[in-house]
């Protein structure tokens, strides 16, 4: 689902959308991942405004709601260009050995000027290995 988000749209394979909150985030429920399948995500996107980082949440089989106690911030840069972004979320004690079950990601964790845009080209996971 979307929060925070207006004006999606899909053109070329790329999701956009607009800020509309201060909180904007997108998910997906209903999953069910094996522990461990993943190691980490990889998401190429591009944000126009906003403070330098963005979150991943997730929730378990065990957990399954969202929380501050099962998230990651990453860096971005919200200049406006295409970035790639690597989340390595095994490193966090929530996520490895359990089965997930819902994603979310918050593009922009706040001082966001309304209106900006986030493009999402591809989220993917990062199989078993190492995280760089």
């Amino acid at each position: 689902g979307l929060a925070g988000l207006s004006a999606e749209k899909v053109a070329g394979g790329t999701l956009t959308m607009a800020l509309g909150s201060r909180d904007p985030h997108i998910s997906r429920s209903y999953l069910r991942v094996p522990a461990d399948t993943y190691r980490g995500l990889r998401v190429r996107m591009r944000v126009t405004s906003g403070v330098p980082q963005g979150q991943v949440f997730w929730t378990t089989s065990d957990e399954p709601a969202f929380s501050a106690m099962r998230h990651m911030n990453f860096p971005t840069v919200p200049d406006g260009s295409w970035q790639e972004y690597e989340i390595p979320l095994a490193k966090h004690a929530r996520w490895t050995g359990k089965e997930i079950r819902g994603i979310r990601l918050d593009p922009s964790v706040g001082e966001a000027k309304l209106g900006a845009s986030v493009e999402i080209d591809w989220i993917v996971g990062i199989p078993g290995g190492e995280i760089r």
